[in-house]
């Protein structure tokens, strides 16, 4: 992984943070239920899953 890949991770974690952040009332449960999921948080989850699949060198976006 290169310190640039690194970055990249560490910068989309702290965007799920940032998110989870705007609704502080929500329990986790609540955050990651897939019929009222926040499209903030979604999105910060994709940008996390892709910058991870890039660092394993994915050719494609992984499902696990």
């Amino acid at each position: 992984m290169t310190d640039s890949q690194r970055e990249q991770i560490i910068e989309a974690g702290q965007k799920i943070l940032e998110a989870r952040a705007l609704h502080p009332d929500r329990s986790l449960a609540e955050h990651y239920n897939p019929l009222a999921m926040d499209p903030v948080l979604l999105k910060a989850h994709d940008k996390l899953d892709r910058a991870v699949d890039k660092a394993f060198r994915a050719t494609r976006k992984l499902s696990t």
